[in-house]
């Protein structure tokens, strides 16, 4: 049974689909029947990667080019402007969410010139409740 914000109780012996669509994820449960009230079950576990941004990144509005494609594809985290004229970027979410994120990072916006993107992919090292653009 997927929830869409309404509960219906479906009696089944197995449900094992897994979908997660435009960055939401979508909650799927797995019941016996006559068994006791279902317990979530997500398809996929969150990742972080930390991006290194360099070229003409910097006053040409790239920071907000990339936290309305964060914000876009469900991402949290934070872009921001570094002293060596690199941008810096730290994305948690779904992988294939931030691979669609680094590909926007490599195009970047109308006025830049990115010429490297360096990507790590790491642990979690915090939380975050949304996108920010760090001053």
């Amino acid at each position: 049974m997927v929830r869409y914000g309404f509960t219906a109780r479906l009696k089944c012996h197995k449900v094992d689909i897994c979908a997660v669509s435009s960055g939401v994820e979508q909650l799927l449960y797995t019941e016996k029947a006559g068994g006791s009230n279902p317990s979530p079950r997500t398809c996929m576990e969150k990742e972080e990667i930390y991006c290194c941004v360099r070229g003409k990144v910097q006053g040409v509005t790239y920071r907000m080019f990339a936290a309305k494609h964060a914000r876009h594809l469900a991402l949290v985290g934070y872009v921001r402007n570094m002293r060596d004229f690199t941008v810096e970027i730290v994305a948690q979410g779904f992988s294939d969410n931030l691979e669609k994120f680094i590909e926007h990072l490599r195009k970047g916006s109308f006025g830049s010139h990115v010429s490297n993107v360096e990507v790590t992919w790491r642990e979690l090292s915090g939380t975050f409740e949304g996108f920010e653009i760090q001053y």
